[in-house]
């Protein structure tokens, strides 16, 4: 791998900056881990050091056109090229630099052969640690990059940006379809409380239960055992009864804690994104109980459908409501209290209304979740294609070659 960079190239680590040297100024940018993508500069970063402190340390300046060679975060090895960012710039150590300066070698040759996953399982297998794996820089020179004639590869390079084009299209309208799909669904359910008496929701209950605390092992309860459903397992509309832990002591266990197929649960304390979030369970493994975290909602069935209210609840003027009326600084919980969920204002329908609204809305959810579902497997098709062509392409198989490349006898090198 360091071969490739000829003899006024570099190919070197990034340097150690401590949080102090953060704090002397904003002269000179910091690129770090998270900037680096899969053959593209993501720009996530925004840490600086001053000019001062830059000298001081006597750090490599990273300049426009340099590969940044990540190495550790999955996956490890992936590089890109650095863009021209207007200013002076470093990077972290856990970052090599690659800087090509022989002219037989195209840099985006080399970023392209790093990312394929043939070089990809290389440093894999090269790399070292139990919790975050990293290869270091000379297990990363050892890597063999396949070196064609230049011609070639930068034939190779426009082949496999051509394509990424195509596959980048595609991916790009079904996320506008999706994206439109969610927003017909978001007017949808705000349809749910268009019309009607305005109500709040402690009018429209006939008691709420509140789950309870359970210390818990780390993992997910076997199938037998008593399990406390988590945080995660509550978004929009959406119940996954995998999410939960396994009890520690079930002595403890009451079954009236135990959800039930049919139950209208709500998330009291959750991320700021699902604060509030209800769901209808249309049915629950045995033994799953509700948490301290959790409210069941019990409707009053001659005013409300519980389908109805799920969706109600979900709708974008309740999640406005809710949002307003959740405490918490912090977006990784906010907190819901009973009092402030039996405010929320809604507009309650006649009951045959509530019922052919909840039977529109499904079907049109049904809809959206068999899109999404469509969606995320064309995006696993479309990385798997992306890998597909980096294999090919660093192996001569992209384009049509000559007679004696198709013999074996390849005029590539692995440097």
């Amino acid at each position: 791998m360091d071969s490739v960079v000829g003899e006024e190239g570099l190919f070197t680590d990034g340097d150690w900056i401590l949080s102090t040297d953060l704090q002397t100024g904003e002269d000179v940018r910091l690129l770090q881990l998270g900037d680096i993508g899969v053959g593209e500069f993501l720009d996530k970063s925004s840490k600086w050091i001053s000019r001062e402190r830059h000298e001081e340390l006597g750090c490599t300046e990273v300049r426009a056109g340099d590969i940044l060679i990540s190495r550790m975060a999955e996956p490890i090895a992936r590089a890109c090229r650095v863009p021209d960012l207007g200013c002076t710039c470093i990077t972290a150590v856990d970052v090599t630099i690659c800087r090509i300066e022989d002219p037989r070698i195209d840099p985006d040759w080399v970023v392209l052969a790093l990312n394929s996953p043939a070089l990809r399982l290389a440093a894999e297998k090269l790399s070292s640690g139990t919790t975050r794996k990293r290869i270091t820089r000379k297990k990363l020179a050892r890597l063999p990059v396949p070196v064609p004639p230049l011609d070639e590869q930068r034939r190779i390079v426009s082949y496999v940006r051509q394509y990424f084009v195509y596959i980048d299209g595609a991916g790009e309208l079904l996320e506008a379809a999706t994206s439109r799909l969610a927003a017909l669904s978001a007017a949808l359910l705000q349809q749910a409380v268009a019309i009607g008496d305005e109500r709040t929701v402690g009018e429209i209950l006939e008691g709420i239960e509140a789950g309870r605390s359970f210390r818990c092992h780390g993992h997910p309860a076997p199938l037998g055992k008593w399990g406390v459903i988590k945080v995660s397992a509550m978004t929009w509309g959406t119940f996954r009864e995998e999410e939960n832990k396994e009890v520690l002591d079930e002595s403890y266990v009451d079954g009236r804690w135990e959800i039930q197929s049919g139950d209208l649960l709500v998330s009291r304390a959750n991320t700021s994104a699902h604060v509030g979030a209800a769901v209808l369970v249309h049915r629950s493994r045995p033994k799953l109980l509700l948490s301290d975290k959790s409210l069941r909602l019990l409707p009053d069935r001659a005013a409300v459908s519980p389908a109805w209210l799920c969706y109600a609840l979900n709708a974008p003027a309740s999640r406005e409501q809710m949002s307003a009326l959740a405490t918490g600084t912090s977006d990784s919980m906010r907190n819901l209290s009973q009092d402030k969920l039996q405010a929320i204002r809604l507009r309650v329908p006649p009951m045959e209304e509530q019922v052919r609204l909840t039977r529109d809305i499904y079907r049109h959810l049904a809809r959206e979740q068999a899109l999404q579902e469509a969606v995320a497997a064309r995006q696993e098709t479309a990385a798997l294609l992306r890998r597909s062509v980096l294999q090919d392409a660093t192996r001569g198989w992209l384009y049509p070659v000559d007679a004696r490349t198709r013999a074996g006898e390849s005029r590539w090198q692995d440097r």
